[in-house]
């Protein structure tokens, strides 16, 4: 019977050990919110070598380019200031200037540039509901590292280029499975 009570005591205190390390805890789980945030960073693609015509429906707004080239990130041709059907400013894009060029991204778009807009990191994680297979993580987080791009769409931000990067704390929620070789996102 001492000896039933023993091998009881140690397989409770065996399952109260490692039924803790099966769950998700708060600092894995920033790690690969953080991990995923500087794989799939904030970025915007900025047309190169065509016609961009800007007007007062247009998506594209003319003082955010502009301000772009008077931060020295960007140049770009002016074409025409004509009154034209669909705007009232006709430029080109040519490319991103030694300045703007510290914020590129390698893309696969063809005939479009993508340029960095701020990094994401978790600010902290707020609550966790785990079993050893998978978590509901609720987390904060804000963007850092606001680049001129980001700072300048988001002042000039309107219509389809709507941009909102600031430093304001965000809250999300996320699930995680856990796989063989450790937890992943859904």
């Amino acid at each position: 019977m001492k000896k039933l009570k023993s091998l009881c005591l140690i397989l409770c205190m065996c399952t109260t050990a490692f039924a803790g390390s099966n769950g998700l805890s708060r600092s894995q789980a920033a790690k690969i919110l953080n991990k995923e945030f500087a794989q799939n960073g904030r970025v915007f693609s900025i047309p190169l070598g065509r016609q961009i015509i800007f007007g007062s429906s247009n998506e594209w707004n003319f003082n955010a380019i502009k301000a772009l080239k008077e931060a020295g990130v960007i140049n770009f041709r002016y074409i025409e200031k004509v009154k034209h059907t669909r705007g009232n400013h006709v430029i080109v894009i040519q490319g991103l200037t030694e300045e703007g060029m510290k914020y590129f991204v390698p893309s696969e778009s063809d005939g479009e540039i993508a340029v960095k807009l701020a990094d994401r990191t978790v600010v902290r994680i707020t609550g966790i509901l785990s079993d050893a297979h998978s978590a509901h993580v609720e987390y904060e987080w804000k963007y850092t590292n606001i680049t001129p791009f980001g700072r300048i769409l988001t002042q000039h931000s309107r219509g389809y280029v709507s941009i909102k990067i600031t430093e304001e704390v965000k809250k999300r929620e996320v699930e995680f499975s856990r796989y063989d070789d450790g937890w992943r996102t859904r």
